[in-house]
């Protein structure tokens, strides 16, 4: 019989082992012990996810279970520990949420009541928005249709939209009144008040005055620059507050200079910022030009180039209009086969109807027409009188008002010299100094002088020449005779030249009054005399009209200072008080004295500068305390530094010829204070020298020191000798 089962009595422990069983033998599991660990080799087969039954679970079934747990959860988060740290331990998690997200904005959108924050942690407005990016920060806005924008709706007044559109940006647009009010196109065109400008900026409204304003407070420059870059660089402002505050100028930054500048009153300036006129110009070298440009490249004969005209707007006696006007014409047609140019007219108008007629010509050539035509007849410069002729009025004494042509010789208007007839008829006439009157009279009259270029001035009687002018001046033909007007001097003027010095005027004259001869100079606006000879066969010598030395019968008289350059000596008696010596010639022999006394001086200054004197007492005007202020005394230190630091020498000055030893301090040595400049001054500087008086005063109080010292010491010495 097979052995088919085997029991436990008839098995010894550990007889059976793995190895002796059949690899396909299977144990039952009811046969196996209810306690027992298994081997660790031991698998089983690994049931589906699905699977809920009591089966043996492996462990790749365990391993599958957790990994769908986590679900691919980090490694952070894997485990309930890790998600309950998560949710900061709290077991009513879910309620903690469902409360914190009551108070966060829905998707759907809502009332945010506070400041919102993106990129910051403390917005401080409504949305703040930082990013340290490279973009920097900004706020995307993309839009389903063609634009897209912000929406600014105050709580009064219009409301206002940043948009961007297809065509550009509505900086801001107007929704309230539907008006496009800055726009910036595709191409960087600002528009304000358009939506299509074609300019960097346009300005532009549909009604209404259109301005643009720059405002700043204060006293600071306002207004616009333009500037060039490139090739050529160029910067131009426009500008208040450059030159002047109320001063507008267009000013050229590049080149620092004012080019044109219109002020408060209404005056314009070119070229300087200080215009006293409704029009200034100015400039540096050749001066200021106008030009006045006519830009026809086909010009006929008298055709207008350009001018200026003169026009009045007082109509009350019909004389509104233009009243006067300076022109210039073409004198021919610019063909290329004449000599042609232009002329200058000036134009003036006496009637009230304002009928301008052409008064003074200066044509092509030089030549000059005044009230006429220049013609062919000779005369660079060709003058009508165009007045009317009064019978019987043919000397210009009694109507110098219709000389052709009147000059004036000085800023006194009497002084002119008129030529020309009245009428076609009469003599030439040459007349000098008539100023007339309302009714033509003469006013004033005045000697005619000839002075002509080259050549003699003849002077003919009847035929006869009676004087004539050379080279050295006047002749005569027959005795010179200068006879005075009844009751007046006879008078003969001389110059020394042409140059119209009052101090080359003068004059002899022959008195009427006293009968004397006088030479007169004319100074300081009058005639002085100068020299007078007396009916008394005296002579004078006169300063300024004064008598200053005369002859007399015993000698010479002479009044005031009496000075010479050389050896002069006025004596009188013996013991004369008041005589004074000059000794001239220079060298040791030059000298002074005053108040000789027999054979002693009283005072003498030599030519080396040593003053000598009887009395050596040199007093002070005055010396009352009551004619003196800052009265303070001597500072006693300073006086006896100083005494005690001034080293004294003996020396020569070196433009001294007698080489005269001459004692003192250097000046270079002497307290700063002590110094005086003298005036003179050589290659190194100012000469100076001291105080004198400063010095001598200050020894005083040094000297007062040293005797009140003296004075202490002998009291201690007599104390101790009698001690």
């Amino acid at each position: 019989m097979a052995l088919t089962q085997v029991t436990s009595i008839g098995l010894k422990d550990g007889e059976i082992v793995n190895a002796d069983l059949h690899s396909a033998a299977s144990v039952a599991l009811s046969k196996l012990a209810d306690t027992g660990a298994l081997g660790s080799a031991i698998t089983a087969t690994t049931q589906s996810a699905s699977d809920d039954s009591t089966k043996l679970a492996t462990t790749a079934f365990v391993q599958a279970a957790v990994t769908s747990l986590i679900d691919g959860a980090p490694g952070s988060l894997n485990t309930l520990n890790e998600l309950a740290a998560a949710i900061n331990d709290d077991s009513s998690y879910a309620t903690t949420l469902t409360t914190a997200l009551a108070t966060k904005l829905p998707l759907a959108g809502g009332n945010l009541t506070g400041n919102l924050g993106i990129g910051v942690s403390s917005p401080s407005r409504s949305l703040h928005i930082s990013n340290n990016g490279t973009d920097g920060t900004q706020l995307q806005l993309t839009g389903t249709l063609d634009s897209a924008g912000i929406k600014c709706v105050p709580s009064s007044g219009d409301t206002f939209e940043y948009q961007a559109a297809a065509t550009g940006c509505h900086v801001a647009y107007n929704r309230t009144d539907s008006r496009a009010d800055i726009f910036v196109d595709g191409t960087g065109n600002v528009g304000l008040g358009t939506t299509s400008p074609d300019q960097i900026l346009e300005c532009s409204q549909s009604t209404g005055t259109t301005l643009i304003k720059a405002a700043v407070g204060g006293n600071s420059r306002v207004g616009f620059e333009i500037e060039k870059t490139g090739a050529t660089t160029q910067t131009w402002r426009i500008q208040d507050g450059q030159s002047g505050n109320g001063l507008l100028e267009i000013y050229d930054q590049t080149d620092s200079r004012s080019v044109m500048v219109f002020d408060g009153s209404g005056n314009v300036g070119i070229g300087t910022t200080s215009s006293d006129q409704l029009l200034h110009l100015a400039a540096a070298s050749n001066g200021p030009f106008i030009r006045l440009e006519n830009t026809d490249t086909s010009i006929s004969a008298n055709q207008t180039f350009g001018g200026i005209e003169f026009e009045s707007k007082d109509g009350s006696t019909g004389s509104a209009g233009v009243i006067s006007k300076i022109d210039c014409i073409s004198t021919a047609a610019f063909d290329g086969s004449s000599v042609v140019g232009g002329a200058l007219r000036f134009h003036t108008s006496t009637t009230n109807s304002i009928s301008l007629q052409e008064r003074f010509r200066i044509n092509a050539d030089g030549s000059v027409g005044i009230n006429t035509d220049v013609n062919g007849n000779g005369g660079l410069v060709q003058i009508r009188n165009n007045h009317a002729y009064q019978s019987g009025t043919t000397d210009l004494l009694t109507s110098a008002s219709k000389a052709a042509l009147r000059i004036r010789t000085s800023s006194d208007s009497s002084k002119s010299l008129y030529i020309g007839g009245i009428d076609n008829t009469a003599e030439p006439y040459l007349q000098v100094g008539n100023l007339h009157t309302a009714s033509g009279g003469a006013t004033a009259s005045y000697d005619l002088h000839l002075q002509p270029y080259g050549g003699d001035v003849s002077l003919y009687n009847d035929g006869d020449l009676k004087a004539w002018t050379y080279v050295s001046g006047l002749q005569v033909k027959s005795t010179t005779r200068i006879q005075g007007v009844a009751g007046g001097n006879a008078t003969l003027l001389m110059y020394a030249d042409d140059a119209g010095q009052a101090a080359d005027y003068w004059k002899l004259s022959s008195e009427h009054v006293g009968n004397g001869f006088t030479i007169a100079s004319y100074a300081s606006g009058s005639w002085q005399s100068v020299l007078r000879a007396t009916d008394a066969r005296t002579i004078e010598l006169h300063y300024q009209d004064n008598v200053r030395l005369a002859t007399t019968s015993g000698g010479v008289s002479v009044t005031g200072t009496l000075s010479c350059s050389s050896n002069f000596t006025a004596s009188g008696g013996s013991n004369v008080m008041g005589t004074t010596t000059f000794v001239g010639g220079g060298g040791a022999g030059g000298k002074i004295m005053i108040g000789q006394y027999s054979s002693s001086d009283k005072f003498r200054v030599s030519n080396t500068g040593t003053v000598s004197a009887v009395a050596t007492t040199i007093s002070s005007i005055s010396s009352e305390r009551r004619t003196k202020e800052n009265i303070v005394n001597i500072e006693a230190d300073k006086a006896w530094s100083t005494l005690k630091g001034i080293k004294l020498y003996s020396y020569f000055f070196k433009n001294d010829e007698t080489s005269t030893t001459h004692y003192g301090p250097i000046v270079d040595e002497v307290p700063s204070e002590m110094v005086v400049p003298t005036g003179d001054s050589d290659e190194v500087g100012v000469i100076n020298t001291y105080n004198s008086e400063m010095l001598l005063f200050r020894a005083y109080s040094a000297l007062q020191q040293a005797i009140t010292k003296i004075e202490t010491l002998e009291t201690k010495v007599a104390a101790l000798e009698g001690g």
